[in-house]
């Protein structure tokens, strides 16, 4: 058995650049998961009461709709900003 190259210093830079983008990436959607999940209690508890509720609806879609797009957007924005570090790390090394 042959024993294995060391990795370069360019692929474990690399490496670690879409580690931490990974890493940001589900972070940001557990706090997006961990938002709603505290946001959809109040609402739930105004589905209980029909006329509340009915009248909380247009509150509650506008509320998801732009925490959708926040996080969306926080999300869109780390994978490019690390993968354009991982892209100019290459560039720069090569």
């Amino acid at each position: 058995m042959r024993p294995s190259a060391a990795p370069s210093e360019v692929a474990v830079w690399r490496g670690a650049l879409q580690l931490a983008g990974e890493g940001f990436d589900q972070i940001t959607a557990r706090i997006h998961e961990f938002h709603r999940a505290i946001s959809d209690q109040p609402f739930r508890t105004l589905d209980t009461l029909p006329a509340l509720g009915r009248g909380a609806l247009p509150v509650r879609v506008l509320h998801d709709g732009i925490t959708d797009g926040v996080y969306g957007t926080i999300r869109l924005t780390g994978a490019a900003l690390f993968g354009t570090a991982g892209a100019a790390h290459a560039v720069m090394r090569e």
